[in-house]
């Protein structure tokens, strides 16, 4: 025979017992008679109750046994009984449980669920209620209000000795509450406090940690939260280990991340030792340390970074002036000055000081002069056999030299007024057509060397020029 027990099946719900008892019913019907057919029918029978008890399961631990166990852990935070005249807490949840145990004792599922909205209001009432008591610990919540459980009922008999009995036990409340409040300040408030600033440092450090070590620590404050909400004094150690753990794990991995964005930036700032001058990289390095200094006490890391230093500025700074040098250098005197280019080139792409190049300018100064000595030692021996001779060609030259200087003057003259002419023209042409008049674009369009020739001024009256360190003015035609 085929036993069906409600109990062992948790089926509570008289709906889904109905359709059980049914389905068993007729399933013993078809196998009353013991035939092969009768089974074989009841198969789907069989397959049906699977289907409702499944539900029925998923039902019951869902929208019963859930809230039971929440209205049980409730029940044990609020153990003492309710005696009035009832306190205003009393007062607020009692409707509350009364309405919970009435949902619970229902053999429906939906009326069990509507259970979940009054313990979630009861929970906060509760809550509401530790946090103005500074009642945490469940023991001595409920030892207190059973001392004053007794206050009440010693008061109900009026009569002079319960009275004097009352004395006592609010006595006793009040070392119930000044013990209460040394633990609520060593175990409660010591706790939350620690958690607190483990959760804002925490929230500090997350751009330093890994998604999986935030996860970790992530869990870990869901413990410690678990563990304050268990109305345990002495539970709340167990939070302090949980907190110690996690400040561990974050001084941990904020360490490495800050020694791996310190050696980072130190890495950058001595490739650059190369690249800009000496003097800037010293700079730069000391300051970088500073950072690095500030972030450790900080933990502002985002600030460890070269880009406020102008990097790029420096390296032309340094790059620039050597080119510049030996530029200089190629143009004048290449063949006598290679070991100094050499050297100078050599500046770009090794580490080197501002005053490296200034030894090099003062070398090609210095061996300048000592070349010109030894050049002029050099033509004072040939001077003395070419007296003579330069005596003799020194009428002649001055003569020379007379004539080419008026010829000279005259011809740059010429050239002075030609140029000036020509000037002139182009500014005509430019106040005809109502043009802009650009000296530097007229400047341009004249071939002569900038030394020999400057033009000093031009306006649509006058045009001043200087060719050969001589002024020349000319009015502007006006047709």
């Amino acid at each position: 025979m085929i036993e069906y027990n409600p109990q062992k099946y948790l089926v509570r719900d008289e709906i889904y017992l109905n359709e059980c008892t049914n389905l068993i019913n007729e399933f013993k019907a078809h196998i009353k008679n013991d035939s092969y057919f009768g089974y074989l029918f009841s198969k789907e029978l069989i397959d049906k109750l699977s289907i409702i008890l499944a539900k029925n399961n998923d039902d019951y631990f869902k929208y019963y046994k859930e809230n039971q166990i929440k209205f049980n852990l409730l029940n044990e935070k609020i153990s003492w009984e309710f005696i009035e005249p009832y306190t205003d807490f009393e007062f607020e949840i009692k409707p509350l449980l009364d309405q919970i145990e009435g949902f619970l004792s229902e053999k429906n599922y939906q009326k069990n669920n509507k259970a979940k909205d009054c313990i979630a209001k009861a929970e906060e009432l509760l809550q509401s209620y530790i946090e103005k008591s500074r009642l945490i610990d469940s023991v001595i919540r409920n030892q207190f209000h059973n001392k004053l459980n007794n206050v009440k009922k010693e008061f109900k008999r009026d009569n002079l000795f319960s009275i004097m009995l009352c004395h006592d036990h609010v006595s006793e409340l009040e070392n119930i509450l000044k013990d209460n409040e040394q633990k609520y300040k060593k175990y409660y408030l010591a706790v939350i406090k620690k958690l607190g600033q483990s959760k804002i440092e925490f929230e500090k450090s997350k751009s330093l940690i890994s998604i999986k070590n935030c996860r970790i620590i992530q869990d870990q404050f869901s413990n410690a939260d678990q563990i304050m909400k268990r109305h345990n004094y002495e539970a709340f150690d167990e939070a302090i280990e949980i907190i110690g753990t996690i400040n561990l794990l974050l001084a941990e991995k904020c360490s490495e991340k800050k020694s791996e964005i310190s050696d980072n930036i130190r890495c950058e700032v001595e490739k650059l030792k190369s690249t800009i001058w000496l003097d800037d990289w010293e700079l730069i390095k000391n300051s970088v340390e500073k950072l690095i200094e500030e972030a450790d006490k900080t933990g502002q890391l985002f600030k460890l970074n070269l880009d406020k230093f102008n990097i790029d500025q420096k390296s032309f700074e340094k790059k620039d002036p050597i080119l510049q040098f030996i530029k200089k250098i190629e143009k004048n005197n290449p063949r006598n000055c290679a070991e100094i280019i050499n050297q100078a080139r050599n500046l770009i792409n090794n580490a080197a000081y501002k005053k490296d190049l200034e030894k090099l300018e003062h070398n090609i100064i210095t061996k300048t002069a000592f070349k010109d000595v030894k050049l002029k030692q050099h033509e004072s021996t040939r001077r003395n056999i070419k007296y003579i001779v330069l005596s003799l060609l020194l009428v002649a030259s001055v003569i020379i030299f007379s004539v080419n200087h008026v010829k000279n003057k005259e011809h740059f003259e010429m050239k002075g007024h030609k140029y000036l002419d020509i000037i002139e023209t182009m500014v005509f042409s430019l106040k005809k057509s109502n043009s802009e008049i650009n000296i530097n674009k007229i400047r341009s369009k004249i071939l002569a060397p900038k030394e020999d020739l400057e033009i000093i001024s031009i306006s649509k009256d006058e045009v001043v020029i200087k060719y050969k360190s001589k002024i020349y003015k000319k009015a502007v035609r006006n047709n």
